[in-house]
């Protein structure tokens, strides 16, 4: 099995496929698998299209998913913080991700605290996943 592994892409999708294709990963005839060092979302205005492509290689077992520091700021975003734009959720992107995940006007989700958590699926679904904080956080969810 060949590995090709990449770390803090942060919603940056283009750049994600662009050096994924340089590196061989969607031609390549042997089996492989991506290994994403945490921190898919984040920053990068490209999280559905992240959201979209990462879903996929879960659903053919494509994929290891290290879970990172945003991964648990989106997990207490959608739990404890019940979608409330808090200060450090908009510092770090976490909203602004959420907003991306969903479709959610930005103004709306301030007021309502919308429920992010049934409307972004890959992001908030650390409970169906094997989760060993900061270690493997591999993928054996029911997709």
């Amino acid at each position: 099995m060949k590995y090709y592994v990449t770390a803090d892409v942060h919603g940056f999708y283009t750049l994600l496929h662009d050096a994924l294709t340089e590196a061989g990963f969607f031609r390549d005839p042997e089996p492989h698998r991506l290994v994403i060092l945490g921190d898919l979302f984040d920053r990068g205005e490209e999280a559905k299209k992240m959201q979209d492509f990462v879903l996929r290689l879960m659903a053919e077992h494509r994929v290891i998913l290290i879970r990172g520091n945003h991964e648990d700021l989106f997990e207490t975003f959608v739990t404890a913080d019940e979608g409330k734009a808090l200060s450090h959720h908009v510092h770090n992107g976490t909203f602004d991700t959420a907003l991306r995940l969903t479709g959610f006007e930005r103004v709306a989700a301030k007021i309502r605290h919308r429920s992010f958590a049934a409307a972004a699926p890959l992001a908030a679904q650390p409970q169906a996943c094997y989760n060993t904080k900061r270690t493997l956080f591999r993928q054996v969810c029911q997709t």
